[in-house]
């Protein structure tokens, strides 16, 4: 199969975010593909983005994958599996690397969601107006999060609060890290669906 390198490394970066630092879960520092997309997991922020034409499912270290783009030249890449291993060929150059076929991350508590509701307009200037109240002392956890209702977002940090007035947002008490939130503002979405135990948000490019 044929993919446009270009297309798979602005994937990665979407969800780069959800890589985590050490492996403190099994795969957290690895890319898992399926189903045509790629998806990060580090048990705050899962992140999925769809890669056109990568119909592969596994697991890809996260740093070797990155390497070994950087050095390929060519926009498009030729992709197949061989005996557990991945290779990629561009022109004359050919490397391989691990494949773990079985994806072990908890994706299951992450059940995909059908019940997508449009957030209004001035969420997202909500959440940046409220994101500079909210505490980093992990002793008070409540205090680190974004708090929003369906009339209003606020945070605080027990010294000052924030509010910010929005109609008609699709929640009824929604808490969520204010960091999960830094990152939720750089991708911009524009659908919410609350799930147990889970937020989700949509873009219009289809990121999760």
């Amino acid at each position: 199969m044929k993919i446009k390198k270009e297309e798979l490394r602005q994937a990665l970066e979407i969800v780069k975010p959800g890589l985590a630092n050490k492996e403190i879960i099994e795969q957290s520092t690895h890319f898992a593909f399926i189903n045509n997309r790629v998806v990060a997991y580090n048990d705050e922020i899962s992140i999925s983005h769809p890669v056109p034409g990568l119909n592969i499912n596994g697991a890809v270290r996260a740093e070797e994958l990155y390497k070994l783009l950087g050095k390929l030249k060519k926009d498009e890449i030729e992709v197949e599996i061989v005996d557990n291993e991945i290779i990629l060929t561009t022109g004359k150059s050919k490397a391989g690397l691990r494949l773990q076929a079985e994806i072990t991350l908890p994706l299951e508590e992450i059940k995909e969601q059908n019940d997508w509701k449009p957030l209004p307009d001035k969420f997202l200037e909500a959440v940046k107006f409220t994101l500079n109240s909210c505490s980093n002392d992990m002793s008070r956890p409540i205090m680190t999060c974004i708090h929003a209702t369906n009339s209003f977002v606020e945070g605080s940090d027990g010294f000052r609060i924030s509010k910010y007035m929005v109609k008609k947002i699709p929640v009824v008490d929604l808490l969520i890290p204010a960091s999960s939130m830094r990152e939720l503002l750089k991708v911009k979405p524009t659908q919410i669906a609350v799930g147990t135990g889970w937020s989700h948000f949509r873009t219009e490019q289809d990121t999760i």
